[in-house]
């Protein structure tokens, strides 16, 4: 339905995040505008060099500047996920846990070892889910957009 409304022959990585931000708001009724990106770190500094023809660099469009662009090297390179991320819940279970302790030939050389743990649960309700739209690559958004 997006790929309708704009004419875009070959679209960039900008118009394949716009996309993917208008399906979270419009899968939730504009509840949950997307606020990030999630992307690997390389991506997010390559889409901030992405230039034109002349070679002048091309700033995020204004109906997704508002977003933040989040890079994690553990997500694929060119993986992307869209939404809202206040809707994803994180909930510490438990105190801290902290081990002191020898470790190896820590007794022999007099050092002793400190692990400190926290852990967590984490989930989003199955009835908030739509907020987060993973495109699985950025290839495969810009791909549907392409074909309407």
């Amino acid at each position: 339905a997006f790929a309708a409304l704009i004419d875009k022959a070959t679209p960039n990585d900008f118009d394949a995040i716009a996309a993917m931000a208008a399906q979270a708001d419009s899968a939730t009724f504009g509840s949950a505008s997307a606020n990030a990106v999630l992307m690997s770190t390389l991506k997010k500094y390559a889409i901030g060099l992405t230039t034109d023809n002349t070679l002048g660099y091309i700033n995020a469009p204004d109906v997704i500047k508002n977003l933040s662009y989040v890079g994690n090297a553990g997500v694929g390179s060119d993986d992307v996920i869209v939404g809202d991320f206040k809707q994803y819940n994180i909930q510490l279970r438990g105190g801290m846990i902290m081990k002191v302790g020898y470790n190896g030939t820590n007794f022999a050389e007099n050092k002793f070892s400190v692990v400190l743990e926290q852990y967590y649960f984490d989930y989003i309700s199955a009835i908030r889910a739509k907020a987060l739209v993973k495109g699985t690559t950025f290839a495969t958004v810009k791909s549907a957009i392409t074909t309407p």
